[in-house]
């Protein structure tokens, strides 16, 4: 007889198959956003990236998606666009003082 928790073609216990899968799934992610975007942008996408695999995840094993991960998945692009204008805003005052 098998436990609940037990996969019955392996043994292996399920929740470290799929923590296995996450650690693989996130290591990727960021590896690839560090890897396509060096720097502040890379570390960003990174980020984002953990966010959305930490939903997905929570999403799999309760069937629902905290507040605290979707508001902090809506803020970073609203972060990342203001740091964009800010130094669109101080390279156009360099090149005004120039």
């Amino acid at each position: 007889m098998h436990s609940s928790n037990q996969d019955s073609t392996q043994g292996q216990p399920k929740t470290i198959r799929s923590g296995l899968a996450f650690a693989l799934a996130l290591f990727m992610a960021v590896f690839t956003s560090l890897l396509i975007a060096p720097g502040a942008n890379g570390l960003l996408g990174a980020y984002l990236a953990t966010l959305m695999i930490a939903i997905a995840l929570n999403d799999a094993r309760h069937y629902l998606i905290p507040n605290e991960l979707t508001a902090a998945a809506f803020d970073l692009p609203c972060y990342t666009r203001w740091r964009a204008r800010l130094s669109s805003r101080e390279m156009e005052l360099s090149r005004a003082k120039q």
